[in-house]
């Protein structure tokens, strides 16, 4: 066991803990010391070479981090619209760690941009989508992706691949209970990231797709857990109409509705039935019935919680096929992190 001592940048010791949202408590119960040793390293800079790689992988930085002579640039906060019951959720360590990842693996593809000079990855551009009205945001992301009755059954990975016509990076977490995180948007011109979760039913992920491309054609970043019946801010409620609109067009829906009488109670059989109809989750059935008026407020709340479609096991990651150019080339993103580290 090494006992050299070694004098390190202490603003870059608060740094790694502080960006992941670690506590002085936590980090001590992993590392099976006092709290008051976090502070001591974080005062004078003094630890030896296993103390450092220790914190190293908690941190999930290179040793070589805390010799940095410079001072730590924080990230932006991002704005957090999940709650639970009206309240904020405290973020944890695990989000900022996938947020770190995503940014990462965003970083990797644009050096690999630059190693390359007979392709480059499109801007993202939503001026031709974008409008206050969400019914005409959805309508515009309807035409520009060709979505129609007759491709509605089309799977998850079929519009990741259409959404990553545009420029958009789509990754899938895995580590995260839904209800912490179902998605985030992360805003750049050139390769802006959306973040899914993979514990999620193929439904709810489609929804989580389109709320989080909404947010990217507004500009903004943002994390939530999209708590439908609940929501306190109207950026989300925005982001959902416009999901909801684009998965299911009120126009196609209420047609449906009035053509077919036996669905006029909305009863749970309904629910389910008009859910493989139009190849959505029970939730959105049960918010568009109610945005038309079909039921009541308090039936959509009984409707919510009776429908939750939580959760599916684990699999391989797959990142799926982004498009490069309009030459229709395709690469691999998980062949290009891999290759490019």
């Amino acid at each position: 066991m090494s006992t050299e001592i070694f004098n390190v940048n202490t603003k870059w010791l608060k740094w790694a803990r502080t960006s992941v949202k670690y506590e002085k408590d936590e980090v001590a119960n992993k590392l099976n010391v006092n709290p008051e040793k976090i502070t001591e390293w974080e005062e004078t800079g003094k630890l030896t070479q296993n103390e450092l790689i220790a914190l190293s992988d908690i941190y999930e930085v290179s040793p070589y981090t805390f010799f940095d002579g410079n001072d730590p640039v924080y990230d932006n906060e991002i704005p957090d619209f999940r709650t639970i019951n009206s309240k904020k959720i405290i973020i944890t360590p695990e989000i900022m760690f996938e947020l770190r990842r995503a940014k990462e693996n965003r970083e990797t593809l644009l050096d690999f941009e630059d190693d390359f000079d007979d392709f480059e990855f499109p801007l993202f551009s939503s001026n031709t989508i974008n409008s206050d009205d969400p019914n005409i945001v959805a309508e515009n992301i309807r035409n520009i992706l060709g979505m129609s009755r007759a491709n509605a059954h089309m799977n998850l990975d079929y519009w990741i691949n259409s959404i990553e016509f545009l420029g958009v990076l789509v990754f899938e977490f895995y580590n995260i209970e839904p209800e912490q995180l179902r998605g985030y948007a992360l805003y750049y011109d050139k390769l802006p990231i959306i973040g899914i979760n993979h514990r999620e039913s193929i439904s709810a992920k489609k929804f989580t797709l389109f709320h989080e491309l909404a947010h990217l054609i507004m500009k903004k970043d943002g994390i939530s857990n999209i708590n439908e019946y609940n929501l306190i801010n109207n950026e989300e409620a925005y982001c959902n109409k416009v999901a909801a609109e684009t998965l299911l067009p009120t126009k196609l829906f209420k047609k449906h509705i009035e053509d077919t009488s036996s669905f006029d109670k909305f009863r749970t059989e309904d629910i389910k039935r008009l859910s493989k109809i139009f190849n959505v989750s029970n939730q959105v059935i049960v918010r568009k019935a109610l945005d038309l008026g079909f039921i009541k407020r308090s039936e959509y709340n009984n409707r919510v919680k009776e429908f939750n479609e939580y959760i599916n096991p684990p699999k391989k990651i797959k990142l799926g096929v982004l498009i490069l150019k309009p030459n229709l080339k395709k690469i691999n993103l998980r062949t290009m992190i891999k290759d490019s580290i």
